[in-house]
């Protein structure tokens, strides 16, 4: 499920939607902080915005501390590996795109062979397929990256489904 839906699709006292918007949240006031003494009046609309209140202002706001504790290099080289494997995937939908295999990533569903051990697992631990924007994707052991037409109808929620009957 890609991010957006989140909002729209889960309950509103699940998990992974509770936990996006606390990432939003923490994004929200990171940003307009760090970006207020340089976007002055835009970061105070955006603010008031967010918090109507009299007297309420940006420029009023101590710049976030980042925790010690979120410095985590194991996790920064496991997501450069995801980033890394990303960039390849959607290289590879660029040339069915471009060959008109493929018109939209949703309808791709790549093979994706992986040297890396560490690598793979990695790109396991999360939903590959949805950091990718694709249909689904398969993971093995290997070296290329092939990608191959997803033959289904399109579902209410922008992802391809195997299961997904026509009327549904």
């Amino acid at each position: 499920m890609c991010a957006r839906m989140r909002f729209i699709a889960m309950p509103p006292d699940s998990l992974r939607r509770r936990s996006a918007r606390t990432v939003l949240d923490i994004l929200f006031h990171r940003l307009t902080t760090w970006l207020a003494p340089v976007l002055v009046f835009t970061m105070e609309e955006v603010w008031l915005c967010r918090f109507p209140e009299e007297g309420s202002s940006v420029h009023l706001m101590d710049m976030p501390q980042t925790p010690a504790e979120w410095l985590n290099p194991a996790l920064a080289a496991k997501w450069d590996g995801i980033r890394a494997a990303r960039r390849v995937v959607n290289g590879a939908l660029e040339v069915q795109r471009t060959a008109k295999a493929i018109g939209a990533s949703l309808e791709a569903a790549p093979v994706v062979h992986v040297a890396d051990t560490a690598v793979l697992a990695a790109l396991k631990s999360v939903n590959f397929a949805e950091l990718c924007i694709t249909s689904g994707i398969q993971l093995t052991a290997g070296s290329r990256t092939c990608t191959r037409r997803f033959a289904c109808l399109k579902c209410r929620a922008w992802a391809w489904c195997l299961n997904m009957r026509r009327g549904r």
